[in-house]
């Protein structure tokens, strides 16, 4: 887990974790990453994106996995620049106050 800072402001953090316990899937490491919106567009996401990505591979992981939800385009982008390939989709994986709902993407990127 990462936490990025500019001017003694907390911008977002950004983590990897394990994706089990048991080795067939010890390869697989989740992703995320969360950035305050006035810190949109100026490449923090993307430092930290890499940075967090270059300590997977590090730590022996071959795949990154991460969910992103469907409207969320600017983060779906930036992840398909950073490598990641939608891979499936789960409906109503969202529900909100209102009573809509919203599908999840998943997607991956080999490390």
């Amino acid at each position: 887990m990462m936490v990025g800072v500019v001017n003694g402001e907390i911008t977002g953090n950004c983590g990897i974790v394990r994706q089990g316990g048991v080795r067939r899937v010890a390869h697989r490491c989740g992703f995320a990453i969360a950035l305050k919106e006035k810190y949109w567009g100026l490449g923090i996401g993307k430092s930290m994106m890499n940075y967090a990505l270059e300590l997977a591979k590090e730590m022996g992981y071959e795949q990154a996995e991460l969910e992103v939800v469907e409207g969320n385009d600017r983060a779906k982008s930036l992840y398909e620049k950073m490598g990641f390939v939608e891979t499936g989709r789960l409906p109503n994986a969202h529900r909100y106050d209102d009573g809509t709902y919203r599908y999840e993407t998943f997607m991956v990127k080999k490390l």
